[in-house]
């Protein structure tokens, strides 16, 4: 939805990270890691996994900030 008011107009799922990280400023590279783990059978290492998921949370945290400070 944010996406879609930033932009003026929807924006294809496949688009979403990549427009969202343009929007947000973060490295798409986080999302689509975790995007990845979600429709492959990929696994990680518990190190790997604690890793990835603190930087999904920085990248979660980033973006409510600056929903937050929206008007």
């Amino acid at each position: 939805m944010l996406i879609s008011l930033k932009q003026g107009s929807t924006v294809p799922r496949e688009q979403v990270i990549e427009v969202a990280a343009r929007i947000f400023d973060f490295d798409t590279e986080i999302l689509q890691n975790v995007a990845t783990l979600r429709t492959t059978e990929a696994s990680l290492s518990a190190e790997d996994a604690e890793h990835l998921y603190d930087q999904f949370m920085a990248v979660v945290s980033g973006i409510a900030e600056q929903v937050d400070q929206m008007q």
